[in-house]
């Protein structure tokens, strides 16, 4: 749904950043899901919040909102093909030319 960037120097001076920062998100995610979902008190206000996650994740599948690469990758190589259809790019660039290397794996 998003794409985080990072200065190009900044991956220079810490090559895992990328990942590491990655890695954060999906635990980050996966605090927040495990909020919504509990029952003993309820991480907002609204009071059907726990039931409008459990049917989500029902319809949806426990990972609604994939994270990383290899869940995106179609996605994203589509998106590269509209942006070439409607003339935004010359050619569709590949997932390592989008992506740090320590990412790739995701």
């Amino acid at each position: 749904m998003h794409v985080i960037t990072i200065k190009s120097e900044l991956l220079n001076k810490a090559p895992n950043l990328a990942k590491e920062l990655f890695d954060l998100f999906c635990e980050a995610k996966k605090q927040a899901i495990s909020n919504v979902l509990e029952t003993a008190y309820l991480s907002s206000i609204l009071p059907w919040s726990v039931k409008e996650a459990e049917e989500t994740i029902a319809l949806m599948g426990d990972d609604y909102w994939p994270y990383g690469l290899k869940k995106n990758a179609h996605t994203i190589k589509k998106f590269m093909e509209y942006m070439q259809k409607d003339g935004l790019i010359d050619s569709p660039l590949s997932l390592d030319e989008l992506f740090h290397a320590s990412t790739l794996d995701t």
